[in-house]
């Protein structure tokens, strides 16, 4: 995150837009406790746990997500309640990860000086087609993501912007599938018509094989 908000600073020149992933581990831990609440208990102390630790790192109040986790519970709730969960449940559930990930990080960027602003990605456009855990974007999304995106930066901020997640044409909350931060920063680096996109990992480089598969493979 440290690394992340000083390559943003690096970028401010270019009016960067940035579109986050859930912190690691995340996004398992969400969807665990989706199975767990199907089976009757809601237990969220080991995902709290995990970003109050990343939030207090940087001095950051831990209510700025309380919205988010409330929401969590509610969408626990209703499996439980049901006892069972579906493919919907699954991507509810899974979407507070990047949520809690973008208003984390536009803090931090904030507590540097940067005018920074979360925005999950289906309150400026991102409108997908029904099919839970890969939905595609629909057309229309493009000249939505535009305007929204563009009025922001116009305004001298930095959005901070959930990957992976949209939502229905009827506001149920969808998955573009696993890695799909990565695929979200490219449809709205298009929509936007930035000049580059980057996608930053937290891993050394592209090996050139498998290395299960080649011993021999190395690191680009």
């Amino acid at each position: 995150i440290a690394n992340l908000c000083d390559i943003v600073s690096r970028a401010l020149p270019s009016q960067p837009v940035v579109v986050v992933s859930a912190a690691s581990k995340i996004t398992d831990m969400l969807l665990d406790a989706a199975r767990q609440a199907a089976n009757g208990t809601i237990s969220l102390r080991a995902i709290e746990v995990r970003v109050m630790g990343l939030l207090s790192v940087f001095g950051i109040d831990g209510r700025i997500i309380d919205p988010e986790l409330a929401g969590l519970r509610d969408a626990l709730d209703v499996i439980r309640e049901a006892r069972d969960v579906s493919a919907a449940d699954f991507d509810l559930v899974a979407s507070y990860g990047e949520r809690i990930s973008a208003r984390g990080i536009a803090a931090a960027l904030r507590n540097m000086g940067i005018d920074a602003s979360a925005h999950d990605a289906f309150d400026l456009g991102m409108i997908t087609n029904a099919e839970f855990d890969g939905a595609e974007p629909l057309a229309e999304s493009s000249d939505l993501l535009r305007q929204s995106i563009t009025g922001i930066v116009s305004a001298g901020k930095v959005p901070v912007i959930t990957g992976f997640i949209g939502w229905t044409i009827d506001h149920r909350v969808t998955t573009l599938g696993r890695g799909g931060s990565d695929y979200s920063a490219a449809i709205i680096g298009a929509a936007i018509q930035a000049d580059e996109i980057e996608i930053w990992t937290d891993v050394p480089g592209v090996m050139t094989a498998d290395p299960r598969v080649a011993p021999d493979a190395r690191t680009i």
